[in-house]
């Protein structure tokens, strides 16, 4: 199960009343379809005082894990980069933010505020507000241009005044796949210094272009061919010749075929010398189905695998 936590900086909340009004899926969907644990949002969550305070204390401790950390509106870093233009759980929104997002798998920056300082930043800008990533068309912002996720994401941005309901929902299910959780596992256990781990379900092209200049790639990825569940395939980089054809490629439908077929293309030399794929047979591809102990198995298997592929 996938964790989320929503905090709010300086924001109408007009983000979350278009969350909330979402139909495919709805907010109530990533609960109780997808099995997604909310931690706390501002306008759902029960706690209160005290207890927002320990939560948080807990997700920027690393104590308790935030899988997915969703930002709304900008961050505020007057005055004079205090940020105690915005407090919030006795402390500037800015802090709790710079602790947590380090610790996520993944930041969501959703609407324009958050994604690049949207109309609050627009000069004077009195209170010095700022996006998470971005600011302006100038890439940097609060955290930083070079800043990733644990899961190798920079932040996700939904842009948007606000951002269409759907798109939030959509794109939130899209990061709480299983994938993010074997990134999870292979990041806590610890790879060696030079091995990016990096989500590839959402990240379509890029992921060709994150392909650049590697001598290896590994890519695991879910099946469904009828065997065993849990059942653990290694497919040789030499099996691969035979990749999709260029023709037809777009960026609804870009698997991780497309990508090895658009990087051996356009890369040329830089493609990876070798190319590996672990592919896991699902007992269920059903949105929000939990783990069967088969294939918890099975993907625990696959991560020794790799282990041994970039170690070696």
């Amino acid at each position: 199960m996938a964790t989320l936590l929503w905090l709010e900086g300086g924001a109408c909340s007009g983000n979350t009343v278009s969350f909330l009004n979402a139909e495919e899926p709805t907010a109530v969907d990533l609960v109780t379809d997808f099995g997604i644990e909310v931690i706390w949002h501002p306008s759902l969550g029960m706690e209160l005082g005290d207890q927002v305070q320990q939560i948080l204390r807990e997700c920027a401790s690393g104590e308790r894990q935030v899988d997915i950390f969703v930002f709304e509106g900008s961050v505020l870093m007057g005055p004079e980069g205090s940020g105690r233009y915005d407090m919030f759980a006795e402390r500037p929104m800015k802090d709790w933010v710079a602790e947590i997002a380090p610790r996520a798998g993944v930041v969501v920056a959703v609407g324009d505020c958050s994604a690049w300082g949207g109309i609050p930043a627009t000069p004077p800008n009195p209170t010095d507000d700022i996006g998470l990533q971005y600011m302006k068309g100038e890439r940097g912002g609060f955290l930083g241009k070079d800043f990733t996720g644990t899961l190798g994401l920079p932040v996700v941005n939904i842009p948007g005044c606000p951002a269409h309901p759907d798109w939030i929902t959509q794109i939130v299910v899209a990061l709480a796949a299983v994938g993010p959780l074997l990134v999870r596992h292979l990041w806590e256990r610890g790879v060696p210094e030079g091995v990016e781990l990096v989500d590839g379900g959402t990240a379509g092209l890029d992921v060709a272009f994150k392909m650049r200049g590697r001598r290896t790639v590994v890519i695991v990825d879910a099946a469904s061919t009828g065997s065993e569940p849990g059942t653990l395939y290694r497919v040789p980089g030499e099996a691969l010749e035979n990749l999709p054809p260029m023709d037809g490629i777009n960026q609804h439908a870009f698997r991780w075929d497309h990508a090895l077929a658009v990087g051996r293309w356009l890369l040329k030399d830089d493609y990876p010398r070798d190319v590996v794929v672990f592919l896991i047979e699902a007992q269920s591809t059903d949105p929000g189905a939990d783990l069967t102990p088969a294939v918890e198995a099975g993907m625990e298997r696959a991560i020794e695998l790799v282990l041994e592929e970039v170690c070696a």
